[in-house]
């Protein structure tokens, strides 16, 4: 049975200030937030790509049908890819910390070869499927769309192992936040910072839900935790208001934070569901726009980092 994991895309990137005229390597945020621009391109021609197979391939397919696959992303995945591969690796992509620049392209190399790995499957499918070969072997379409999961996965698993490579080098880059400040722009900086790791922790928390519980103790504490944290990081930031810093605090309060609410009204609805019994391993799906809300808010947060930058 084919079964489409939403991915949790780790990309939250932080704002630094400041760097060296005669430096020869990278600042080390701006090398994780390169890789970033780069992986996330990736990660959305993963999912187009599985999107795409399981819209146009049936999960059993018999010679009489009319299989309508071509397999539209493989040429975008393989320039994004080489896009990838070409500007990340390079003499210039380089930080003082040479043990966590070989890690870091270890586990990117391990992404690419299986992101590569799917797409080669997939367009494998789209010539058995252009070509009308399963009319006449239907039994290879078993096989391929096995070969196709499977290859799914495994690029999905190591892009979670990249994510979270990434993720963690930043956050002992960015170092201690300065929650106190009274700078508007660095508030600003330090508030989706706080907001968008809590809200990792809570959409994985739901991305990892076991269904045979009803348990929403844990989860309801995490929850609880970010909705509080969004009313005091909203107070505090507009408590330093200036017109001065005004689409600043605009894109904040109104794309940042409204992208915030309605993935909080999703996952407080998935709570209550669980509650009353109404969410349940067979319409998870019903719960989708939680990642899409999920998705938007690394969005926002990539782009309030870059308006933030403006500021540096």
């Amino acid at each position: 049975m084919k079964k489409l994991l939403s991915v949790l895309v780790l990309a939250i990137m932080f704002v630094v200030s400041g760097c060296s005229l005669l430096a020869t390597t990278m600042d080390e945020m701006t090398y994780y937030n390169t890789y970033i621009d780069y992986i996330n391109v990736l990660s959305d021609d993963l999912d187009n790509g599985i999107n795409d197979y399981l819209s146009y391939v049936p999960e059993t397919v018999t010679a009489d049908m009319d299989v309508q696959f071509y397999g539209s992303y493989y040429g975008t995945a393989t320039v994004d890819l080489s896009d990838a591969r070409t500007n990340l690796f390079t003499e210039s992509m380089t930080i003082d910390d040479t043990v966590k620049e070989t890690a870091l392209e270890s586990v990117a190399e391990s992404y690419f070869t299986s992101f590569q790995a799917f797409f080669d499957k997939y367009n494998e499918a789209a010539t058995y499927y252009g070509n009308g070969d399963y009319k006449t072997n239907t039994e290879y379409a078993v096989e391929l769309d096995e070969a196709i999961i499977t290859a799914y996965y495994d690029a999905s698993d190591a892009q979670t192992t990249l994510f979270d490579t990434i993720s963690e080098y930043q956050i002992a880059a960015r170092g201690e936040l300065n929650e106190d400040t009274t700078d508007p722009v660095e508030k600003v900086g330090v508030s989706i910072t706080i907001l968008s790791d809590k809200v990792d922790v809570v959409a994985e928390a739901v991305y990892i839900w076991d269904f045979s519980t009803s348990d929403t103790t844990d989860i309801t504490a995490l929850y609880n935790d970010l909705v509080a944290k969004h009313t005091e990081e909203e107070n505090a930031t507009d408590a330093l208001y200036e017109d001065k810093y005004k689409d600043l605090f605009d894109a904040f309060n109104t794309t940042y934070l409204g992208t915030l609410t309605s993935f909080e009204t999703e996952v407080n609805k998935f709570i209550q569901d669980v509650n009353s019994g109404v969410a349940t391993v067979d319409n998870v799906s019903d719960y989708d726009m939680i990642y899409e809300y999920y998705d938007q808010m690394i969005d926002a947060h990539n782009s309030m980092v870059d308006m933030l930058e403006m500021y540096y």
